[in-house]
Protein backbone atom coordinates (compact mmCIF):
# COMPACT_ATOMS: atom_id res chain seq x y z
CA UNK A 1 0.00 0.00 0.00
CA UNK A 2 3.01 2.30 0.43
CA UNK A 3 3.57 4.53 -2.60
CA UNK A 4 6.07 3.47 -5.21
CA UNK A 5 9.40 5.16 -4.99
CA UNK A 6 10.36 7.23 -8.01
CA UNK A 7 13.98 8.02 -8.83
CA UNK A 8 15.31 10.37 -6.18
CA UNK A 9 11.98 10.43 -4.32
CA UNK A 10 11.18 9.31 -0.82
CA UNK A 11 9.04 6.21 -0.42
CA UNK A 12 7.61 7.43 2.89
CA UNK A 13 3.81 7.67 2.82
CA UNK A 14 2.15 11.03 3.38
CA UNK A 15 -1.19 12.03 4.80
CA UNK A 16 -3.02 11.21 1.56
CA UNK A 17 -1.60 7.69 1.24
CA UNK A 18 -3.85 6.25 3.93
CA UNK A 19 -6.68 8.73 3.55
CA UNK A 20 -10.05 7.00 3.48
CA UNK A 21 -13.58 7.50 4.84
CA UNK A 22 -13.78 3.74 5.52
CA UNK A 23 -11.98 1.27 7.73
CA UNK A 24 -8.89 -0.12 5.99
CA UNK A 25 -6.84 -3.32 6.22
CA UNK A 26 -3.34 -2.40 5.03
CA UNK A 27 -0.71 -5.08 4.32
CA UNK A 28 2.94 -4.03 4.44
CA UNK A 29 1.93 -0.94 6.40
CA UNK A 30 4.49 1.86 6.59
CA UNK A 31 4.41 4.05 9.69
CA UNK A 32 5.58 7.67 9.78
CA UNK A 33 8.94 6.64 11.22
CA UNK A 34 9.49 3.57 9.02
CA UNK A 35 12.15 3.79 6.32
CA UNK A 36 10.43 1.02 4.32
CA UNK A 37 7.12 -0.85 4.37
CA UNK A 38 6.92 -3.36 7.20
CA UNK A 39 5.67 -6.94 7.34
CA UNK A 40 2.84 -5.81 9.61
CA UNK A 41 -0.80 -5.72 8.56
CA UNK A 42 -2.64 -2.79 10.16
CA UNK A 43 -6.31 -2.12 10.63
CA UNK A 44 -6.81 1.64 10.33
CA UNK A 45 -9.80 3.70 11.46
CA UNK A 46 -11.35 6.20 9.04
CA UNK A 47 -8.69 8.84 8.44
CA UNK A 48 -10.33 11.08 5.84
CA UNK A 49 -11.71 14.38 7.05
CA UNK A 50 -15.33 15.35 6.55
CA UNK A 51 -14.46 18.02 4.01
CA UNK A 52 -11.50 19.26 2.04
CA UNK A 53 -10.95 21.91 4.69
CA UNK A 54 -9.39 19.31 6.99
CA UNK A 55 -6.41 17.04 6.46
CA UNK A 56 -6.11 13.34 7.19
CA UNK A 57 -5.49 12.36 10.81
CA UNK A 58 -2.84 9.84 9.72
CA UNK A 59 0.45 10.47 11.51
CA UNK A 60 -1.02 13.03 13.93
CA UNK A 61 -2.42 13.17 17.44
CA UNK A 62 -6.20 13.21 17.20
CA UNK A 63 -9.31 13.19 19.37
CA UNK A 64 -11.99 10.57 19.94
CA UNK A 65 -15.12 12.26 21.29
CA UNK A 66 -17.74 10.19 23.13
CA UNK A 67 -21.14 11.62 23.93
CA UNK A 68 -23.90 10.67 26.36
CA UNK A 69 -21.66 9.10 29.03
CA UNK A 70 -21.36 11.93 31.56
CA UNK A 71 -22.30 11.12 35.14
CA UNK A 72 -23.81 13.20 37.95
CA UNK A 73 -20.37 14.41 39.10
CA UNK A 74 -19.05 15.54 35.71
CA UNK A 75 -19.04 19.27 35.04
CA UNK A 76 -17.69 21.60 32.40
CA UNK A 77 -13.90 21.72 32.80
CA UNK A 78 -13.72 19.14 35.61
CA UNK A 79 -10.61 16.98 35.67
CA UNK A 80 -10.69 13.18 35.42
CA UNK A 81 -8.47 11.20 37.82
CA UNK A 82 -4.86 10.64 36.69
CA UNK A 83 -4.34 8.44 33.64
CA UNK A 84 -1.74 7.67 31.02
CA UNK A 85 -0.81 8.77 27.50
CA UNK A 86 -4.42 8.59 26.28
CA UNK A 87 -5.55 11.87 27.81
CA UNK A 88 -9.19 12.19 28.89
CA UNK A 89 -10.87 15.54 29.47
CA UNK A 90 -14.25 17.21 29.79
CA UNK A 91 -13.09 20.23 27.77
CA UNK A 92 -15.96 19.59 25.33
CA UNK A 93 -18.44 18.84 28.12
CA UNK A 94 -20.90 17.16 28.14
CA UNK A 95 -18.87 15.08 25.67
CA UNK A 96 -15.83 13.17 26.88
CA UNK A 97 -12.68 13.72 24.78
CA UNK A 98 -9.83 11.19 24.52
CA UNK A 99 -6.68 12.61 22.93
CA UNK A 100 -4.76 9.82 21.20
CA UNK A 101 -0.93 10.12 21.17
CA UNK A 102 0.81 10.39 17.82
CA UNK A 103 2.93 7.27 18.36
CA UNK A 104 -0.09 4.99 17.78
CA UNK A 105 0.70 5.22 14.05
CA UNK A 106 4.21 3.81 14.53
CA UNK A 107 5.12 0.15 14.14
CA UNK A 108 8.26 -0.11 16.29
CA UNK A 109 8.13 -2.34 19.36
CA UNK A 110 8.52 0.52 21.83
CA UNK A 111 5.57 2.44 20.39
CA UNK A 112 3.35 -0.64 20.50
CA UNK A 113 4.36 -1.30 24.10
CA UNK A 114 3.67 2.34 24.97
CA UNK A 115 0.16 1.94 23.57
CA UNK A 116 -0.45 -1.21 25.64
CA UNK A 117 0.72 0.62 28.78
CA UNK A 118 -1.46 3.63 27.95
CA UNK A 119 -4.51 1.42 27.41
CA UNK A 120 -4.03 -0.39 30.73
CA UNK A 121 -3.90 3.00 32.47
CA UNK A 122 -7.01 4.06 30.54
CA UNK A 123 -9.04 1.08 31.80
CA UNK A 124 -8.17 1.86 35.43
CA UNK A 125 -8.91 5.55 34.86
CA UNK A 126 -12.35 4.80 33.38
CA UNK A 127 -13.06 2.46 36.29
CA UNK A 128 -12.28 5.28 38.74
CA UNK A 129 -14.42 7.75 36.77
CA UNK A 130 -17.39 5.41 36.91
CA UNK A 131 -16.84 4.91 40.65
CA UNK A 132 -16.65 8.63 41.39
CA UNK A 133 -19.70 9.48 39.29
CA UNK A 134 -17.95 11.27 36.41
CA UNK A 135 -19.16 8.50 34.11
CA UNK A 136 -22.67 7.16 34.15
CA UNK A 137 -23.03 3.67 35.58
CA UNK A 138 -22.15 0.98 33.04
CA UNK A 139 -20.42 3.24 30.51
CA UNK A 140 -16.71 2.59 31.29
CA UNK A 141 -16.65 -0.47 29.01
CA UNK A 142 -18.50 1.44 26.31
CA UNK A 143 -16.02 4.34 26.39
CA UNK A 144 -13.07 1.92 26.16
CA UNK A 145 -14.54 0.22 23.09
CA UNK A 146 -15.30 3.54 21.42
CA UNK A 147 -11.65 4.52 21.87
CA UNK A 148 -10.53 1.17 20.44
CA UNK A 149 -12.73 1.92 17.40
CA UNK A 150 -10.43 4.86 16.70
CA UNK A 151 -7.05 3.13 17.15
CA UNK A 152 -4.78 1.94 14.31
CA UNK A 153 -3.87 -1.61 15.32
CA UNK A 154 -1.82 -4.49 14.04
CA UNK A 155 -4.01 -7.50 13.29
CA UNK A 156 -2.18 -9.35 16.07
CA UNK A 157 -3.27 -6.62 18.53
CA UNK A 158 -6.91 -6.32 17.51
CA UNK A 159 -8.34 -8.87 19.96
CA UNK A 160 -6.09 -7.75 22.81
CA UNK A 161 -7.58 -4.27 22.84
CA UNK A 162 -11.13 -5.49 22.23
CA UNK A 163 -11.25 -8.43 24.61
CA UNK A 164 -7.97 -8.52 26.51
CA UNK A 165 -6.95 -11.60 24.49
CA UNK A 166 -3.27 -12.38 24.99
CA UNK A 167 -2.49 -15.30 22.69
CA UNK A 168 1.02 -15.99 24.02
CA UNK A 169 0.04 -15.93 27.70
CA UNK A 170 -3.33 -17.59 27.12
CA UNK A 171 -5.87 -15.33 28.76
CA UNK A 172 -8.96 -13.43 27.66
CA UNK A 173 -11.51 -11.14 29.33
CA UNK A 174 -15.20 -11.93 29.37
CA UNK A 175 -17.57 -9.12 28.44
CA UNK A 176 -21.33 -8.63 28.24
CA UNK A 177 -22.71 -9.82 24.92
CA UNK A 178 -20.37 -12.80 24.67
CA UNK A 179 -21.46 -16.40 24.96
CA UNK A 180 -19.32 -18.81 26.98
CA UNK A 181 -19.14 -22.35 25.64
CA UNK A 182 -18.07 -24.98 28.17
CA UNK A 183 -17.20 -28.44 26.89
CA UNK A 184 -17.40 -30.65 29.92
CA UNK A 185 -15.47 -33.85 30.53
CA UNK A 186 -15.77 -36.72 32.98
CA UNK A 187 -13.42 -39.58 33.79
CA UNK A 188 -14.29 -42.94 32.28
CA UNK A 189 -13.05 -45.88 34.32
CA UNK A 190 -13.29 -49.23 32.52
CA UNK A 191 -11.20 -51.16 35.02
CA UNK A 192 -7.75 -51.18 36.65
CA UNK A 193 -5.01 -50.65 34.06
CA UNK A 194 -7.40 -50.50 31.10
CA UNK A 195 -6.22 -48.35 28.16
CA UNK A 196 -9.66 -46.70 27.85
CA UNK A 197 -9.45 -45.21 31.32
CA UNK A 198 -9.48 -41.51 30.46
CA UNK A 199 -11.40 -38.24 30.41
CA UNK A 200 -14.16 -38.21 27.81
CA UNK A 201 -16.51 -35.55 26.54
CA UNK A 202 -19.74 -35.37 28.53
CA UNK A 203 -21.72 -32.48 27.14
CA UNK A 204 -21.58 -28.83 26.10
CA UNK A 205 -23.13 -25.86 27.87
CA UNK A 206 -23.73 -22.35 26.51
CA UNK A 207 -23.96 -19.38 28.84
CA UNK A 208 -24.86 -15.82 27.89
CA UNK A 209 -22.61 -13.19 29.47
CA UNK A 210 -24.68 -10.20 30.54
CA UNK A 211 -24.60 -7.09 32.69
CA UNK A 212 -25.79 -7.21 36.27
CA UNK A 213 -26.03 -4.22 38.61
CA UNK A 214 -24.94 -5.26 42.08
CA UNK A 215 -24.90 -3.18 45.20
CA UNK A 216 -21.58 -2.82 47.00
CA UNK A 217 -20.55 -0.36 49.71
CA UNK A 218 -23.85 1.54 49.48
CA UNK A 219 -23.62 2.01 45.73
CA UNK A 220 -24.33 0.06 42.58
CA UNK A 221 -21.55 -1.47 40.45
CA UNK A 222 -21.76 -2.64 36.85
CA UNK A 223 -20.90 -6.36 37.13
CA UNK A 224 -20.92 -9.44 34.88
CA UNK A 225 -23.37 -12.32 35.14
CA UNK A 226 -23.15 -15.77 33.54
CA UNK A 227 -26.86 -16.30 33.70
CA UNK A 228 -29.43 -13.56 34.21
CA UNK A 229 -31.77 -15.81 36.18
CA UNK A 230 -29.10 -17.08 38.57
CA UNK A 231 -27.90 -13.54 39.18
CA UNK A 232 -31.40 -12.23 39.84
CA UNK A 233 -32.25 -15.19 42.09
CA UNK A 234 -30.74 -14.41 45.50
CA UNK A 235 -31.22 -17.98 46.75
CA UNK A 236 -29.58 -20.36 47.23
CA UNK A 237 -26.22 -19.30 48.62
CA UNK A 238 -23.48 -21.20 46.82
CA UNK A 239 -20.78 -22.60 49.07
CA UNK A 240 -17.24 -22.21 47.66
CA UNK A 241 -15.66 -25.37 46.26
CA UNK A 242 -12.03 -26.41 46.55
CA UNK A 243 -12.36 -29.31 44.11
CA UNK A 244 -13.53 -27.46 41.01
CA UNK A 245 -16.88 -26.36 39.61
CA UNK A 246 -19.40 -28.93 38.44
CA UNK A 247 -21.57 -26.52 36.44
CA UNK A 248 -22.23 -22.85 35.89
CA UNK A 249 -23.95 -22.54 39.27
CA UNK A 250 -20.59 -22.92 41.01
CA UNK A 251 -19.35 -19.80 39.24
CA UNK A 252 -21.99 -17.78 41.07
CA UNK A 253 -19.83 -16.45 43.88
CA UNK A 254 -21.16 -16.12 47.41
CA UNK A 255 -20.06 -12.48 47.00
CA UNK A 256 -22.27 -12.05 43.94
CA UNK A 257 -21.26 -11.27 40.33
CA UNK A 258 -17.87 -9.66 39.90
CA UNK A 259 -17.09 -6.57 37.87
CA UNK A 260 -14.47 -8.30 35.72
CA UNK A 261 -13.81 -11.91 34.77
CA UNK A 262 -10.82 -13.36 32.98
CA UNK A 263 -10.15 -16.85 31.62
CA UNK A 264 -6.63 -18.09 32.34
CA UNK A 265 -5.35 -21.01 30.31
CA UNK A 266 -2.63 -23.31 31.71
CA UNK A 267 0.67 -23.66 29.93
CA UNK A 268 0.07 -27.42 29.73
CA UNK A 269 -3.15 -29.38 30.04
CA UNK A 270 -3.19 -32.56 32.06
CA UNK A 271 -3.14 -35.81 30.11
CA UNK A 272 -6.57 -37.31 29.32
CA UNK A 273 -5.48 -40.43 31.23
CA UNK A 274 -4.41 -38.51 34.36
CA UNK A 275 -6.10 -39.96 37.47
CA UNK A 276 -4.76 -37.60 40.15
CA UNK A 277 -6.31 -34.46 41.59
CA UNK A 278 -5.71 -31.65 39.05
CA UNK A 279 -6.32 -28.11 40.24
CA UNK A 280 -6.12 -24.51 39.13
CA UNK A 281 -2.65 -24.76 37.56
CA UNK A 282 -3.71 -27.66 35.28
CA UNK A 283 -7.12 -26.40 34.16
CA UNK A 284 -8.72 -23.39 32.55
CA UNK A 285 -9.35 -21.06 35.49
CA UNK A 286 -11.98 -18.35 35.71
CA UNK A 287 -10.94 -15.47 37.95
CA UNK A 288 -13.17 -12.61 39.04
CA UNK A 289 -12.48 -9.33 40.79
CA UNK A 290 -13.88 -5.84 41.11
CA UNK A 291 -10.83 -3.84 39.99
CA UNK A 292 -8.45 -4.10 37.06
CA UNK A 293 -5.56 -3.98 39.52
CA UNK A 294 -6.78 -7.22 41.14
CA UNK A 295 -7.30 -8.96 37.79
CA UNK A 296 -3.78 -8.05 36.67
CA UNK A 297 -2.28 -9.16 39.98
CA UNK A 298 -4.04 -12.54 39.86
CA UNK A 299 -2.98 -13.01 36.22
CA UNK A 300 0.64 -12.35 37.18
CA UNK A 301 0.40 -14.85 40.05
CA UNK A 302 -1.09 -17.51 37.75
CA UNK A 303 1.51 -17.02 35.01
CA UNK A 304 4.36 -17.28 37.50
CA UNK A 305 3.07 -20.36 39.31
CA UNK A 306 2.12 -18.56 42.52
CA UNK A 307 -1.05 -19.51 44.42
CA UNK A 308 -4.21 -17.50 43.91
CA UNK A 309 -5.74 -16.43 47.21
CA UNK A 310 -9.50 -16.15 47.00
CA UNK A 311 -11.91 -14.47 49.38
CA UNK A 312 -13.86 -11.27 49.66
CA UNK A 313 -12.03 -9.56 46.78
CA UNK A 314 -11.10 -12.37 44.35
CA UNK A 315 -12.80 -15.50 43.04
CA UNK A 316 -10.98 -18.28 41.19
CA UNK A 317 -12.71 -21.40 40.00
CA UNK A 318 -11.90 -24.20 37.56
CA UNK A 319 -14.23 -26.81 36.12
CA UNK A 320 -13.51 -30.33 37.29
CA UNK A 321 -13.17 -32.86 34.51
CA UNK A 322 -10.63 -31.29 32.13
CA UNK A 323 -13.26 -28.89 30.79
CA UNK A 324 -12.60 -26.46 27.98
CA UNK A 325 -13.99 -22.90 28.10
CA UNK A 326 -14.32 -20.91 24.87
CA UNK A 327 -15.78 -17.38 24.61
CA UNK A 328 -17.87 -16.70 21.50
CA UNK A 329 -19.03 -13.57 19.65
CA UNK A 330 -22.18 -12.73 17.71
CA UNK A 331 -21.61 -11.75 14.06
CA UNK A 332 -23.74 -11.63 10.91
CA UNK A 333 -23.06 -13.56 7.71
CA UNK A 334 -25.36 -12.66 4.81
CA UNK A 335 -27.60 -11.03 7.45
CA UNK A 336 -27.94 -14.28 9.44
CA UNK A 337 -26.69 -14.11 13.06
CA UNK A 338 -24.11 -16.74 14.01
CA UNK A 339 -21.79 -17.38 16.96
CA UNK A 340 -18.05 -17.68 16.36
CA UNK A 341 -15.18 -18.28 18.76
CA UNK A 342 -12.85 -15.41 19.61
CA UNK A 343 -9.94 -15.70 17.19
CA UNK A 344 -12.15 -16.45 14.18
CA UNK A 345 -10.85 -14.61 11.12
CA UNK A 346 -12.50 -13.37 7.96
CA UNK A 347 -10.82 -16.29 6.20
CA UNK A 348 -12.47 -18.76 8.61
CA UNK A 349 -15.92 -17.27 7.93
CA UNK A 350 -15.49 -17.44 4.15
CA UNK A 351 -14.29 -21.04 4.42
CA UNK A 352 -17.71 -22.00 5.73
CA UNK A 353 -19.25 -20.92 2.42
CA UNK A 354 -17.12 -23.18 0.21
CA UNK A 355 -13.67 -23.53 -1.32
CA UNK A 356 -12.10 -20.34 -2.66
CA UNK A 357 -8.53 -19.38 -3.63
CA UNK A 358 -8.38 -16.31 -1.34
CA UNK A 359 -6.54 -14.31 -3.95
CA UNK A 360 -5.10 -11.29 -2.16
CA UNK A 361 -6.50 -8.98 -4.84
CA UNK A 362 -10.08 -10.26 -4.40
CA UNK A 363 -11.58 -7.06 -3.02
CA UNK A 364 -14.64 -6.64 -5.24
CA UNK A 365 -17.44 -5.36 -2.96
CA UNK A 366 -19.96 -7.12 -5.22
CA UNK A 367 -18.35 -10.41 -4.20
CA UNK A 368 -17.24 -9.87 -0.65
CA UNK A 369 -18.03 -7.10 1.83
CA UNK A 370 -17.28 -6.69 5.53
CA UNK A 371 -18.86 -3.88 7.52
CA UNK A 372 -18.05 -2.86 11.08
CA UNK A 373 -19.94 -0.78 13.62
CA UNK A 374 -18.86 2.85 13.68
CA UNK A 375 -19.75 6.04 15.51
CA UNK A 376 -18.41 9.35 14.25
CA UNK A 377 -15.08 9.82 16.01
CA UNK A 378 -15.05 13.62 16.07
CA UNK A 379 -16.42 16.57 14.13
CA UNK A 380 -13.81 16.17 11.40
CA UNK A 381 -14.35 12.42 10.94
CA UNK A 382 -16.71 11.07 8.27
CA UNK A 383 -20.33 10.85 9.46
CA UNK A 384 -22.49 7.78 9.01
CA UNK A 385 -26.24 7.31 8.97
CA UNK A 386 -26.26 3.57 9.64
CA UNK A 387 -23.68 3.13 12.45
CA UNK A 388 -21.79 0.80 10.10
CA UNK A 389 -18.87 1.47 7.78
CA UNK A 390 -17.45 -0.76 5.07
CA UNK A 391 -13.92 -2.10 5.38
CA UNK A 392 -11.48 -1.71 2.50
CA UNK A 393 -9.23 -4.74 2.08
CA UNK A 394 -6.18 -3.30 0.38
CA UNK A 395 -4.38 -5.84 -1.88
CA UNK A 396 -0.69 -6.54 -1.51
CA UNK A 397 1.86 -7.39 -4.19
CA UNK A 398 2.20 -11.11 -3.51
CA UNK A 399 5.48 -11.24 -5.45
CA UNK A 400 7.07 -8.99 -2.80
CA UNK A 401 5.12 -9.81 0.33
CA UNK A 402 4.91 -13.31 1.77
CA UNK A 403 3.43 -12.73 5.25
CA UNK A 404 -0.12 -13.31 6.48
CA UNK A 405 -2.70 -11.74 4.23
CA UNK A 406 -5.67 -9.44 4.69
CA UNK A 407 -8.05 -12.34 5.36
CA UNK A 408 -6.39 -12.88 8.75
CA UNK A 409 -8.45 -9.94 10.05
CA UNK A 410 -10.13 -11.16 13.27
CA UNK A 411 -13.86 -10.60 13.39
CA UNK A 412 -15.38 -8.79 16.36
CA UNK A 413 -18.89 -8.72 17.79
CA UNK A 414 -21.39 -7.09 15.44
CA UNK A 415 -19.35 -7.50 12.24
CA UNK A 416 -21.45 -8.01 9.13
CA UNK A 417 -20.01 -10.12 6.31
CA UNK A 418 -21.71 -10.54 2.96
CA UNK A 419 -20.53 -13.12 0.46
CA UNK A 420 -21.93 -13.56 -3.04
CA UNK A 421 -20.99 -17.14 -3.85
CA UNK A 422 -22.20 -17.10 -7.46
CA UNK A 423 -19.61 -14.47 -8.42
CA UNK A 424 -16.61 -16.31 -6.97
Amino acid sequence: MAPKKADGASNKPNGDTYRSPQYQVIPAYQGPGDADPTQFIFFLPPTEAKSQGFSSIWGTSYAVVIGDVYGPQSTNGSSPPPGGDIVLSWTAWPNLTAQIPVYVWNTDAQSRQNLATAFAALLSQLEAMEDNGQLRLGTARYVAQRIVDGLPLQLSEALFYRYGFNASSGYVDLMPGMRLRIEYGSFQSIGPGQPLNSFTGSGVGYYDISTFLKQANSKFVDAIAFNSYLSANRAPSIAPSSSGASSIIDVQSQHGPRRYYRLLYPKTFISPTYMGNPGISENVTLVGGDTWALIRSVTDDYENGRPIFTGATVDAVYFAGRALLIPELHVFVNSAPIWVAIGTTVRNVIERMGHFPFATAMVDPNTFLISRQYYQMNEQAPPTQTNYLNTILAPADITKYSGPDIYELPVIAGDSIKITVSNM
